[in-house]
């Protein structure tokens, strides 16, 4: 028990306050600790398997091949003009009235194309 410079005992109330206040502290730095896995961590993927934590991630710049080769082929058949446009707004630059125009009317079509099936 923690005792005054002069070797006497400490309050009891004071105990208890300094013990109040060391498990406050305990319990601050517990939580303070970083919970963050590294990435070389194996982890269960199921039916058994492992992979590494890292290789669980999603990747917004990764190439989803099905929908790339789906997109090349939409693009085969598209109106030259609308990848015309598509690439303008690409690279930031602003559509004149008569592209914003062709393009909603595009969207328009593609629309009720998608209702109809």
């Amino acid at each position: 028990m923690a005792r005054h410079r002069d070797g006497q005992p400490i309050p009891i109330l004071r105990a208890y306050r300094i013990a109040s206040l060391t498990i406050a502290l305990y319990w601050r730095k517990e939580k303070r600790k970083p919970t963050i896995l590294s990435l070389d961590y194996q982890v269960n993927i199921g039916d058994g398997d492992t992979a590494e934590l890292m290789n669980t991630i999603a990747d917004d710049k990764a190439m989803d091949i099905s929908a790339w080769i789906d997109a090349k082929t939409w693009l085969l058949g598209c109106p030259i003009r609308l990848v015309q446009i598509a690439n303008k707004k690409l690279a930031g630059q602003s559509l004149t009235n008569r592209e914003h125009q062709y393009l909603w009317y595009y969207r328009q079509k593609e629309q009720k194309s998608m209702i109809a099936s």
